[in-house]
């Protein structure tokens, strides 16, 4: 589910890095599912891609076209990861075998002054309905485990993969 390059392609560093080496991978078949066409990001055009068509409603257009997509497309996928750390609710419907979902860590759990709706939903979500999820990564080890204790998942459903650094970021000479 490749959607946070529709809303803030720019932000979207650890997406952008992950896609970038999942379409050189010989052995992977990507397909990046969205909402927006951006007909001027390359990694759309060296992967497939779905565009799942836009229901408008005054409130929750994505959330109602992603389910009326998982209901209706005769596509079927290995593996559903969703790139950013809040899946829509039911993403189980999604025509996949498998569900990665990439938490980053508990904190909209644990930080005071968290309770957004958005946090409120990904919390139940992920708590009440984490059988579905077949992984959970954190970027720590503290965050595995946190996101165990929070959302009750047993350790075989969490891992831990650090965050890389950007090229770009790297000390020069200068």
């Amino acid at each position: 589910m490749a959607d946070a390059f529709d809303r803030r392609p720019e932000r979207a560093f650890f997406a952008r890095r992950l896609i970038e080496r999942l379409v050189a991978h010989p052995d992977i078949e990507l397909t990046l599912v969205h909402f927006t066409p951006m007909p001027d990001e390359p990694l759309y055009k060296v992967a497939h891609e779905i565009l799942i068509p836009r229901i408008s409603l005054p409130w929750g257009s994505r959330f109602a076209s992603f389910i009326y997509f998982c209901f209706t497309t005769k596509e079927k996928f290995d593996i559903f990861q969703y790139l950013i750390g809040r899946p829509y609710p039911f993403y189980w419907f999604f025509p996949a075998k498998k569900f990665v979902i990439l938490a980053h860590d508990a904190g909209v759990a644990r930080v005071p002054g968290s309770r957004t709706t958005p946090n409120i939903i990904f919390y139940t979500v992920m708590r009440f309905f984490n059988r579905h999820a077949d992984m959970v990564i954190g970027v720590s080890e503290y965050a595995r485990k946190e996101i165990e204790e929070v959302y009750h998942l047993p350790p075989e459903k969490t891992a831990a993969i650090y965050n890389g650094m950007d090229p770009r970021f790297h000390k020069t000479d200068r």
